[in-house]
């Protein structure tokens, strides 16, 4: 079985990766697009991916889950491997017939319709996203090094035939081509997992699937509509520009939150492995990763409000100052999103329990909507930064009721937190200390994650924080 620690190390590589290479790309896109170009790529992804959702099931965390159960057995992860593709294949093809249809016919596109033609084709290479399978077999180093492979070619793409605002078309072909290559290479290395015989396509039984598929689709949805009606809310309350400013701000919370949660993501196959057969293991893993989460997560909220003013105008530029405010609103979501991930999608998806994972996520859905129709008309991306971010706390808060039941000990460790707030707060001093010595933007920046990171680490020492201890003697024996 392969080690935690070093699925761990991968998938932070992974996630580290993913967060660089978009950050890179937004800093030339963005000065040479400018917020109103970013607004209409991001505005015609955020159309197709209504139908990419409903074309995916909800198969990448049911694959993950059903995959990592039978991790080692061949014959039986083939078989759901089987059953999960074709019902996928059967999905994506009744979504893009519909999408292109109503591209193609709808005035509503006219003037925009080689933009939304050429963003449809990342529903096309839905046929063969298999990640989850990936996922499942806990193949992290491979899944790391695919992607590093083509985030550089994209990047360098990027550079080379994005030179003018009027390139919006390259770009969002550049965007689309990145994922469909990530697809391409995981058909292309399948046949060293699965095996296709008689008896297998004689097992396949593809009626089992389709309820839980489903529950997960409007679970999907659900989510979806609280993390991405507010692109399409802003863009038809108030205006492209509006949706540019927003679109970098999620962007970054986006990236942090995916590395915040990057240790723990890679749990799922394991814990559905030890759910079923070691509940110790099982509700160690979930107490571990609720430990990981508070330390990673705090301190990255609060110097993200610190420094967002800094870091917007470096990255982004001048133009896109107003997007600062909105990533201090959203700078929460790093501990709310990956709380709820942890005994949303890992607990409740692990003990099968789909369906309070769908209630949950239908009244965050239901009050992100009630709240951005009348705050984003106001506040514009303030008011859809808020609307979500309080929409998260409340799904978090009912998942963590849902998840109870089933684990054993503290969600919140109260002596935990005091030690992780004591050393934050003495990393907010050094911060503003060092706010008041040095000029230059760039070096200010550097020097305050640095000073910010060694301040947080050393008070954690001295307090003796149990998952920092835990850390660090692992990584002594990986040594």
């Amino acid at each position: 079985m392969k080690s935690l620690i070093k699925n761990s190390i991968y998938n932070l590589i992974y996630k580290g990766l993913n967060m660089l290479f978009p950050l890179v790309s937004s800093i030339y896109v963005s000065r040479i697009l400018l917020p109103k170009g970013v607004g209409r790529v991001s505005l015609a992804q955020n159309v197709v991916s209504y139908f990419v959702l409903v074309a995916g099931l909800g198969l990448a965390n049911y694959g993950t889950k059903e995959i990592g159960k039978r991790q080692n057995n061949k014959e039986e992860t083939s078989r759901i491997f089987l059953e999960l593709f074709i019902i996928n294949f059967l999905s994506t093809l009744i979504c893009s017939i519909i999408y292109y249809i109503v591209i193609l016919k709808s005035g509503y596109f006219a003037n925009e319709r080689p933009l939304y033609m050429a963003v449809g084709l990342s529903l096309i290479f839905n046929f063969i996203q298999i990640d989850w399978f990936y996922q499942g077999k806990e193949e992290f180093q491979y899944i790391a090094i695919r992607s590093t492979i083509v985030k550089i070619i994209s990047l360098i793409c990027m550079f080379v035939f994005i030179k003018d605002r009027k390139d919006v078309l390259i770009y969002a072909i550049i965007v689309v081509m990145a994922t469909g290559f990530n697809y391409i290479f995981n058909v292309l290395k399948l046949k060293n997992y699965i095996t296709i015989s008689q008896s297998i396509i004689k097992k396949i039984s593809l009626k089992r699937h389709i309820m839980p598929a489903v529950i997960l689709l409007a679970s999907t949805i659900s989510i979806q509509l609280y993390t991405r009606i507010d692109t399409t809310m802003l863009g038809v309350l108030k205006n492209e520009i509006s949706v540019g400013y927003y679109t970098y701000a999620i962007k970054i919370e986006d990236m942090v939150v995916n590395l915040a949660v990057a240790v723990i993501t890679i749990l799922l196959p394991r814990m559905s492995l030890y759910y079923n057969t070691d509940k110790n293991k099982f509700n160690k893993l979930v107490d571990k990763a609720n430990d990981i989460i508070a330390f990673v997560t705090i301190p990255l909220v609060i110097g993200t409000v610190l420094i967002a003013d800094d870091i917007v105008i470096i990255l982004f530029g001048e133009a896109f100052l107003p997007a600062a405010n909105t990533i201090k609103i959203l700078a929460p979501l790093f501990w709310i999103k990956s709380v709820g991930y942890l005994y949303g999608t890992q607990v409740l998806l692990t003990v099968d329990e789909e369906k309070k994972l769908l209630y949950s996520t239908i009244i965050g859905a239901v009050t992100n909507i009630i709240m951005n129709s009348f705050l984003i008309p106001r506040f514009s991306q303030n008011g859809a930064a808020f609307a979500s971010t309080v929409s998260e706390l409340i799904v978090m808060c009912i998942q963590i009721v849902f998840a109870r039941k089933y684990i054993i000990g503290a969600v919140f460790k109260k002596d935990q937190y005091r030690k992780i707030i004591i050393s934050a707060v003495m990393m907010i001093v050094m911060i503003l200390i060092v706010k008041h010595i040095i000029t230059n933007r760039i070096c200010l920046v550097l020097v305050e994650c640095m000073v910010g990171a060694i301040v947080y680490f050393i008070f954690s020492y001295i307090q003796k924080i149990d998952i920092f201890e835990w850390i660090i003697n692992n990584i002594k024996e990986k040594i």
